[in-house]
Parts: structure tokens; C-alpha cells; sequence
């Protein structure tokens, strides 16, 4: 007997990360969007694009799916995208774990790497990007 299928995406993100104070009109005000396009407007966002995780854990009970938060910053103003991401960092990481979202059981949030971290490049906007990857443990 196998498993059902998980289905951890970008959608599922957003709805955790709004749990945890991160979205529209709550304790970190930005809206966030699935990617992988980042809107062009309004100027101050947050993107969720699902990418590669670690692949199943306890013989295909949970799964270790991957997610980028890509957050914009204001025009000319690139402590609002530092702020932001680094924001969204703390309350990821330190999340009261395990958490039921969108029909899974959240066990636990890391960073695949180090802390959220400028994206260098040309902005037409003159805006400053900060990214940072996380995996995350599901049950379904």
C-alpha cells in the first residue's frame, strides 16, 4: 500500500505564512504572490515559488518539499526588502512547530542555506530584492 500523494505548493506556503502574521494587513503587511513571476506592481511584495526539497522521510510518510520567499523592497529604500525578509526569517524558522496547514501536519522549517540575502542585479525600479530558501517537513 503506498502513501497519497503530497501536495505541498505555493498556494499552501501563502496560507502558512499568513498563520504565522506574514501577509495582507497583519504583523508583516506585504502581499505575497505565487511565483515564479514577481508582479510588477504593487512595489513592496513577497513571492513564493515551490522548488526542489530533501524528497521523502519515514519511508514516504512525509515529504521535504522546498520553497523560495523572494521579497521586493520600495524604490530606492532597500532596508524595506532587508526589514521584510529578514522579518519572514524569524518567523518561519521559529514557528511554533508542528502546525496543521491546509490539510497537512507542518513539522518543521529550515533554511537550505544562510540568512535571506540581497539578489544582485539591475531593478528597472531601483528596488532591492532579498531571497532565501527553506525546506519544510509535511504530513499528509
Amino acid at each position: 500500500m503506498s502513501a497519497p500523494a503530497l501536495e505541498w505548493t505555493s498556494a499552501s506556503v501563502i496560507t502558512w505564512l499568513a498563520q504565522l502574521g506574514i501577509g495582507p494587513d497583519l504583523d508583516l503587511n506585504l502581499p505575497v504572490f505565487s511565483g515564479p513571476y514577481i508582479p510588477e506592481t504593487p512595489p513592496l511584495l513577497a513571492v513564493v515559488t515551490t522548488i526542489a526539497g530533501a524528497g521523502e522521510a519515514m519511508d514516504g510518510v512525509s515529504d521535504i518539499p522546498g520553497f523560495q520567499l523572494l521579497v521586493r523592497g520600495l524604490p530606492n529604500q532597500p532596508v524595506t526588502a532587508e526589514y521584510a525578509a529578514r522579518r519572514a526569517d524569524t518567523l518561519i524558522r521559529f514557528a511554533p512547530f508542528p502546525m496543521d496547514v491546509a490539510g497537512f501536519r507542518l513539522v518543521r522549517a529550515m533554511r537550505t542555506g544562510g540568512a535571506p540575502a540581497v539578489l544582485g542585479g539591475e531593478d528597472d525600479g531601483d528596488s532591492t530584492i532579498v531571497v532565501c530558501n527553506y525546506l519544510t517537513e509535511v504530513i499528509r
